[in-house]
């Protein structure tokens, strides 16, 4: 079984649907590991052009640190909620709400903390005004912050395709012996990890600051844990030993399931319930 599920995983992760071919995400290739200093689409674009002179390049993407932008936006967003709650409650009861802006405030309401009670409204006008100037700062900044990823679109597939095997490495920490270009000695194009892109809507551009090193630990944790739990609590014996350590269930009942069941149910179905 363990084969199996390693073959599965293996084929799932290369399986690309016939349908999405003409697609832009299926002509996409992610590129990391490129010097942050010179992470940049006109680079980018003239090492490409220098390199498969024969390939045309749609579009250029370059990924930038917005973890800090994105907390910023969703809490601007929430700020903004929280103001038309309270302009809607002053227009519907007349007056208007009062808040304790302190956390402690919504475990009691004898808060000893030294501020008192202060008007929602304004309270969230200025949380308003403080994370809308915040997002305009960060969005400023953000050409400053890229984290060495890029995403290239190519004219076609064939293109995509053959850059992409162009880049493969046998193993992740070895180099590639892609094509060349004059700026070699700057972007580093043999230690790139080349790879095609997953849908924009499939990836969390919050995370994608993070190294690969991170990222692959992860993965390697996640696997062990489901190679654990599929290897040993999906056996028969295992379930059996459960259902009989259940307090309403007699004894016999169990030892008479386990007996009387069909080779096939108690060999697939507890596999099949995990899944």
């Amino acid at each position: 079984m363990p084969l199996g599920i390693f073959i599965m995983r293996r084929f799932s992760v290369s399986l690309r649907m016939e349908q999405e071919e003409d697609s832009v995400s299926s002509r996409t290739l992610m590129i990391e590991g490129i010097p942050e200093e010179y992470c940049k689409k006109d680079y980018i674009i003239r090492h490409f052009h220098e390199a498969y002179a024969s390939s045309e390049i749609d579009d250029v993407q370059i990924a930038y640190n917005v973890g800090k932008l994105t907390s910023l936006t969703e809490e601007h967003s929430a700020a903004k909620k929280a103001l038309q709650f309270c302009e809607n409650y002053q227009r519907k009861m007349g007056k208007p709400l009062e808040m304790n802006p302190h956390s402690c405030g919504l475990i009691c309401s004898a808060c000893p903390c030294e501020s008192s009670n202060v008007h929602a409204m304004e309270f969230y006008r200025d949380q308003e005004k403080f994370f809308r100037t915040s997002v305009e700062i960060e969005k400023a900044q953000l050409q400053n912050s890229a984290i060495g990823i890029a995403f290239v679109t190519f004219s076609n597939l064939p293109d995509a395709k053959r850059i992409n095997q162009d880049h493969a490495k046998m193993v992740s920490c070895l180099s590639s012996n892609p094509a060349g270009s004059s700026l070699d000695a700057v972007i580093k194009p043999a230690k790139w990890d080349v790879r095609f892109a997953p849908p924009p809507e499939d990836i969390y551009w919050e995370n994608l600051n993070k190294r690969q090193h991170f990222r692959s630990l992860k993965v390697w944790l996640v696997n062990i844990i489901l190679f654990l739990v599929l290897f040993f609590f999906s056996s028969p014996a295992y379930i059996m030993s459960v259902l009989e350590a259940v307090p309403f269930l007699k004894a016999d009942f169990a030892k008479d399931l386990k007996n009387n069941l069909p080779v096939y149910l108690t060999d697939l179905l507890p596999t099949l319930m995990l899944w």
